[in-house]
Order: structure tokens, then C-alpha cells, then sequence
């Protein structure tokens, strides 16, 4: 599972070292990144790093090049079924969606109906992604996409991301998850909980609808 054209990855004696031999354009790109995604792509050991590869995180020179990529042609490598071009749409589209829907909802315009297009794409686009690779990152997609959805960013999606990741295979989640709580108290339960079973059943599904492939 490589984005096209990353032959190799390089090994690094931990996140903080492989940033370190970037330019800081770059560095600046990827601690943005990770911060968004609460830390998950931060690795403290070679092992750490080869674990997360085979989990389907992606690694700072895929971020690069996709960060490089034009958005027509991200989105035909991930509807033409590339995993990590999937991944780096979807992020994509949620960053850009979250910002319209905090402030205004979308409007009748041009920019805005192509970027609902988008989003519509990549709702189910994450949902394979979910049960093809079973990979914890593509669990904190799924919380990133959904919360970026609601008006106003709401975080129990993400809250329910992080149980997911837990269940595959990312034993960091519980301390995200507990950092992020702590951040956002008073969230519902039962909007988490459905969450959850939103995504699981993703996962779970005996074969994938077609939709987004």
C-alpha cells in the first residue's frame, strides 16, 4: 500500500529525526498534519515506523508528494482504487470542507457545489477504505470526514474514531482519545455510539457496495 510513485520509504530513527532532515517548508507541512490527526503519525523508533507502515499510515514522503499532487489528479488516482491516494483525498476534501461548514454551510456557487461534490465522493470513498485495508488511520479518517460533515465540526465522530483504531490495531487510541476528551467535555454518548456503529459496520461488511472503487 504505496502512493504511486514511493518506491521506498525511508527508515528513521524516529519522527522527530526524519522532520529534522527536511527543509522547513516541509516540517512545518507535516507537524500540521500530525497535529491534526492528534499525534497518530508520530513514530519514536524504527520499529515504531515499520509497525505503522504495515498499519497503512501513511509516511512524511507520501504526505510530500501527495501535498504535490494536483487535486483532478489525487482524485483519479483514489477513485481508480490507490489506498493512500484515497487517504490523501479524503484528507484533503476534509480540510477543506470543515472550514465552510463551521462558518456559513454550503451555497449555491460554483466552488462550493464542486466541493460537495467532493465530499459526497468521498463519504463512501472512506467507508471502503474502512473495510478493504483495516487500517487504524483510515479509522481517524472516518472521524475527521464525518465531523468536518456537521455544521459547526461537531466531535463525537471523532471521539468514536479513536475506539475504532483501538480495535485495529492502534494501541496509542486510547490516549488520543483521552487527550481529545478532555478537550471536548459534554459530548453526547449516544451520537458517538452511533458513530461507532457507523463505522464498524464499514468494516465488518461481508462486500463492499461499489461506491467510491
Amino acid at each position: 500500500m504505496r502512493y504511486p510513485g514511493q518506491t521506498s520509504l525511508e527508515a528513521a530513527a524516529s519522527w522527530e529525526a526524519r522532520l529534522a532532515k527536511l527543509p522547513e517548508r516541509d516540517r512545518a507541512y507535516l507537524e500540521a498534519v500530525n497535529g491534526r490527526y492528534y499525534g497518530a503519525l508520530a513514530f519514536a523508533s524504527e520499529q515504531e515506523q515499520r509497525e505503522l507502515t504495515a498499519r497503512g499510515f501513511p509516511m512524511p514522503e507520501e504526505w510530500l508528494a501527495a501535498r504535490d499532487t494536483p487535486d483532478a489528479e489525487l482524485e483519479r488516482l483514489a477513485t481508480a482504487g490507490n489506498q493512500k491516494a484515497r487517504m490523501f483525498h479524503i484528507d484533503r476534501v476534509s480540510e477543506r470542507v470543515a472550514p465552510v461548514l463551521t462558518m456559513r454551510g454550503f451555497e449555491n456557487t460554483p466552488d462550493d457545489q464542486e466541493l460537495f461534490r467532493q465530499f459526497v465522493g468521498a463519504t463512501p470513498m472512506v467507508a471502503n477504505l474502512l473495510h478493504d485495508t483495516r487500517s487504524p488511520f483510515a479509522a481517524y479518517l472516518a472521524g475527521r470526514i464525518a465531523s468536518s460533515g456537521t455544521l459547526g465540526g461537531q466531535p463525537e465522530a471523532i471521539a468514536a474514531s479513536f475506539q475504532l483504531a483501538r480495535e485495529l490495531g492502534d494501541p496509542r487510541a486510547d490516549s488520543f482519545r483521552d487527550a481529545f476528551l478532555d478537550q471536548h467535555p459534554g459530548m453526547d454518548v449516544a451520537t458517538v455510539m452511533t458513530a461507532y456503529s457507523y463505522f464498524k459496520s464499514s468494516v465488518d461488511r461481508t462486500a463492499a457496495d461499489g461506491k467510491g472503487r
